[in-house]
């Protein structure tokens, strides 16, 4: 089997990056491919293209014609409206903490839904700068560790977005996921861009989202897929998604904190 990659374009609201996604290379009617997201404080954001087949000239195209439902868990329905280019934003919805959300796209024949919660925020209590003077450094270099506290009382998932002088670190070392599994006895995650440091004179600026399940599953499997290279890796995977009904991407709350540190 012939296989293409295809990538996913980020919304214009939140930091570019691709996203690369394996798609069976044949002529098989489109994918959609979502990419949602509702923040703590703002509006909801929906990307919606499809994949095309292998006999199309274009990678992908642009869905502009869905009919997109927002459902909170407290009973708000709001339908949202194309923007443009297969951006879908809420006009009334903004992120509410511990809030539940339901995603419901119709398009074509098809339905597809996702649900989302959207946890509390977690503050990241300090940034650590250490120096690396590996056989590959070119000058003073740092890897930058986050630390954040962890509660105990409940299963946390989170991810974390690195920026250097305000310009996203993209890439596999864009889509780091940890859970609590990595606190230690005080309930403290510390936590850093695998294979990543930051040059000297640099600043850092580093983003704590704390996100559900789903979500974290989603950036771990894709961060995986990034990852596998070289001969004895496994052949690449569709990051595990929470859309129903085979479509690919996410949709996801979050939580915002941050932190900056010059290096």
């Amino acid at each position: 089997m012939k296989r293409i990659f295809f990538p996913i374009i980020a919304a214009l609201l939140f930091a570019s990056c691709e996203e690369v996604i394996e798609i069976d290379l044949n002529d098989s009617d489109p994918t959609l491919v979502v990419e949602g997201t509702i923040e703590l404080g703002q509006r909801a954001s929906i990307v919606l293209t499809e994949t095309s087949s292998y006999f199309d000239e274009s990678s992908s195209n642009t869905v502009e014609d869905a009919y997109v439902i927002l459902t909170s868990s407290t009973g708000e329905i709001e339908v949202l409206n194309h923007q443009e280019n297969g951006l879908y934003v809420s006009q009334n919805t903004v992120g509410v903490e511990n809030m539940e959300y339901q995603l419901t796209i119709e398009h074509g024949d098809n339905e597809y839904e996702a649900i989302t919660t959207l946890n509390p925020p977690v503050e990241i209590t300090r940034l650590v700068a250490m120096e690396s003077m590996g056989p590959e450094s070119k000058g003073l270099e740092f890897q930058v560790l986050a630390q954040f506290l962890d509660d105990p009382n409940s299963a946390n998932y989170y991810r974390l977005r690195y920026y250097t002088n305000g310009i996203h670190v993209s890439g596999v070392q864009g889509y780091l996921a940890v859970t609590d599994d990595l606190a230690s006895t005080d309930d403290l995650i510390s936590t850093s861009l695998r294979r990543k440091t930051f040059k000297s004179g640099k600043k850092v600026t580093v983003e704590l989202l704390t996100v559900d399940k789903a979500t974290y599953e989603y950036f771990n499997t894709l961060a995986d897929n990034l990852n596998s290279s070289g001969i004895n890796s496994s052949a690449p995977f569709n990051p595990t998604s929470n859309i129903s009904n085979g479509a690919l991407g996410y949709f996801s709350a979050w939580a915002v904190t941050s932190k900056e540190i010059q290096l």
